[in-house]
């Protein structure tokens, strides 16, 4: 019985991670702007205010720049890191950085077909290049 049990939440476990894998896999332009759809006026709210849609906006935008971050930073002295956004020393917060990205998606409709982290990069990469 406790076996069937274990399985069970195994099940349950696995089919969960292959479910958000599937939806971060096909993740492009066009989910990520519906995602981060309200995001813009957060600042003038309370917390309590932000969907689940703008916490997963936020949180994909915030672990996109920290790859960035580290790969620019392990890039230093690559001629592959000018493709890299290098955000200034004071940093840049999770609001700011999917403000810009919201601003870039919306300047930019004919590239939402691409996958969500070209994007997030590119749009982050304007405003603060890798010199």
């Amino acid at each position: 019985m406790k076996a069937l049990r274990l399985g069970t939440m195994l099940l349950c476990v696995l089919s969960q991670t292959s479910f958000l894998r599937a939806e971060v896999k096909g993740l492009d332009g066009n989910k990520l702007l519906s995602m981060c759809e309200g995001v813009n006026q957060l600042r003038d709210q309370t917390q309590s205010a932000m969907t689940v849609q703008n916490s997963y906006c936020l949180g994909y935008v915030n672990g996109v720049m920290s790859m960035a971050t580290d790969q620019a930073t392990t890039f230093e002295n690559s001629p592959h890191r000018s493709s890299l956004p290098c955000t200034p020393a004071e940093g840049v917060t999770t609001g700011q950085a999917a403000r810009v990205v919201m601003k870039y998606l919306d300047s930019h409709p004919e590239r939402l077909h691409l996958r969500a982290y070209v994007l997030v990069v590119d749009a982050m990469r304007e405003p603060f290049p890798c010199k």
